[in-house]
């Protein structure tokens, strides 16, 4: 994860929460996603809506990136209190 400056964080959290309170579904999320990295995309090319191959794979290794740090820390975590309860299928002996 990019662990930002301290400092910096305070503007662009204040954002996300105020973003994520208008957020109530999956599909409200993709489409939030979806339209931050347009945003974002306009204005880190000054305005022009050129889109170039070096810019989509910047964006395709962030959200690549952030996928796999979500697992890391949140769904690995889940999957291994679950398996604790119910019981780990990778070590059962009955397939």
């Amino acid at each position: 994860m990019p662990y930002i400056p301290k400092e910096t964080r305070p503007k662009i959290n204040n954002r996300v929460a105020e973003l994520a309170l208008a957020v109530n579904t999956p599909e409200e999320l993709s489409y939030a996603i979806t339209k931050l990295i347009l945003y974002c995309q306009l204005r880190i090319v000054e305005g022009k809506s050129a889109i170039s191959y070096s810019w989509l794979s910047h964006v395709l290794g962030v959200l690549e990136a952030t996928k796999l740090e979500i697992y890391r820390r949140m769904v690995a975590p889940y999957e291994e209190i679950k398996a604790g309860k119910n019981g780990d299928v990778f070590q059962e002996g009955d397939q």
